[in-house]
């Protein structure tokens, strides 16, 4: 659990790995700012999936500080928990954002 999302893990059937993402109406009232988190995270996670260990289900839940959050605390946060939860890949690599 971290300060912007929550990371649930389980080991998958099969070799992909594969992620659901959530944001609750309660957390979230307005539709437009579910709409931004989970786009957030989605995006979060196709720019780092190489970085993640295959054959995991995830699921992130967003969580309400994620609002006002840009898409780099977003990615930090993810490989944070990654790491804590022993699902990294073991590769570093670094983003760089022009």
């Amino acid at each position: 659990m971290g300060r912007l999302m929550v990371m649930v893990v389980c080991p998958s059937d099969d070799a992909r790995s594969r992620v659901g993402v959530v944001a609750g109406k309660r957390t979230f009232r307005r539709a437009v700012d579910r709409s931004r988190v989970k786009r957030l995270l989605r995006e979060a996670y196709r720019l780092h999936r190489h970085e993640l260990a295959e054959g995991y289900n995830m699921v992130l839940v967003a969580r309400r500080a994620l609002a006002e959050a840009c898409r780099m605390d977003a990615e930090e946060e993810l490989l944070h928990l990654a790491r804590c939860l022993s699902i990294s890949a073991g590769k570093e690599t670094k983003t760089f954002v022009q």
